[in-house]
């Protein structure tokens, strides 16, 4: 076995953390080379914003392998892999041996497709060409199920990489009351734009009473402002997170202890909103 997988299959719980935050904001691409149109290229690749680098990073760290590229202008960085040898020997069989929950794994079976079509020796660069630009054609029906599920559900380490894609934990002011109240009440979400069957089963797992609404954007979405149930959240992802989540779930959790007091709570409701656009250091929550 290749050495930098046989490492990366060691840390099963990496491997479904891995596959969660491919679930959420990972993607499987190929296309033909603008400057060189007779050649195809692949790649993996999670787009992240630049508050979260410490997620690209620690992905790139437990592989061993890949780069970061960080967009120009755009505030957002992703972790990429294009070398053909590094897909094949190393992503390919992470996915292979661990699973994908969403749509996303229709892709990474095409994705395989295409990279064994271009390592067929005895296809010619036409016939390569004729497939791939055939394959590149398949979508996935509106009603695709990743067949995953069949013998599979989500571990707890593939939800925690979920959550660190699609979810956040955050502080919400409500309407004043009919005594003229103001209240911030502390929230957990998770969105997702197909695959409701995620967030069915994390509801369940996370005994989460809120149903999964379809917000007017067409996605779905997972709310409860519970507060028994965000005290059992808050207990599930305890020092689970890997990046900027981690950081945001601790203001969060910690703010927890201050459930009543309003002014705290605006200015903890600040920081998180600051946090996001990495306007201030972790040093100064709370």
């Amino acid at each position: 076995m290749n050495l930098l997988l046989s490492n990366v299959l060691k840390n099963p719980q990496f491997c479904d953390w891995f596959c969660g935050v491919t679930d959420g904001d990972g993607s499987f691409s190929f296309s033909i080379n603008k400057r060189k149109t007779t050649i195809w290229n692949c790649t993996f690749k999670i787009g992240q914003s630049n508050a979260n680098l410490k997620m690209l990073y620690f992905i790139k760290s437990n592989l061993g392998c890949g780069e970061i590229n960080l967009k120009s202008g755009k505030n957002m960085s992703e972790f990429r892999i294009r070398k053909r040898d590094i897909l094949i020997n190393v992503i390919i069989p992470i996915f292979k041996n661990h699973f994908l929950f969403s749509t996303k794994i229709f892709y990474f079976l095409r994705f395989s497709k295409a990279l064994e079509i271009l390592e067929n020796s005895s296809l010619t660069s036409k016939e390569k060409h004729k497939a791939l630009e055939n394959l590149k054609k398949t979508i996935p029906p509106l009603n695709y199920l990743s067949p995953n599920w069949q013998n599979h559900n989500p571990s707890n380490d593939w939800i925690y990489g979920f959550t660190e894609a699609e979810g956040s934990f955050f502080l919400t002011l409500k309407k004043k009351s009919a005594a003229g109240e103001q209240r911030i009440v502390h929230s957990f979400e998770l969105t997702q734009k197909l695959n409701k069957e995620i967030l069915e089963f994390i509801k369940k797992k996370l005994k989460i009473k809120s149903k999964v609404q379809k917000s007017k954007k067409g996605f779905y979405k997972l709310e409860t402002s519970n507060y028994r149930a965000l005290l059992k959240i808050k207990e599930f992802y305890l020092n689970k997170l890997k990046g900027i989540k981690s950081l945001e779930y601790k203001i969060w959790a910690r703010s927890l202890n201050y459930k009543s007091n309003f002014p705290k709570l605006l200015k903890i409701q600040a920081q998180l909103r600051k946090l996001r656009r990495f306007e201030f250091k972790a040093t100064t929550f709370l």
